[in-house]
């Protein structure tokens, strides 16, 4: 085994350390950006008579996912008739490059 050392070995050993991290952090930044544009489509899409459900959509980062949900208890029975949700995702799925997004979130890390 050969080792070697130069001017600031040590601070790239903490970078390359905690870059797995700074990777996961863009990445799920780029999930939460196509979260939000699905969010804004299904709002737009969501039928309106007090604006309850329209407000109680949002959007949650996880593990590389995200979710565009909302949390009234009549949203499955709306969706049945308006499928707004699904809509919106179709939409922003199939005119913008998802993949596109993300990486751009990783390069700015990087």
């Amino acid at each position: 085994m050969i080792k070697t050392a130069f001017q600031g070995s040590e601070q790239l050993k903490r970078i390359l350390v905690k870059l797995p991290q700074v990777l996961m952090d863009a990445t799920n930044r780029g999930f939460y950006k196509v979260g939000t544009l699905i969010e804004r489509q299904a709002k737009f899409y969501s039928p309106v008579d007090t604006g309850r459900l329209r407000s109680s959509i949002f959007t949650v980062v996880g593990h590389l996912n995200a979710t565009v949900a909302t949390n009234t208890e009549y949203a499955i029975y709306v969706h049945d008739r308006t499928p707004f949700l699904t809509t919106a995702a179709r939409e922003v799925v199939g005119s913008n490059d998802v993949a596109k997004i993300i990486v751009s979130e990783i390069e700015k890390a990087l």
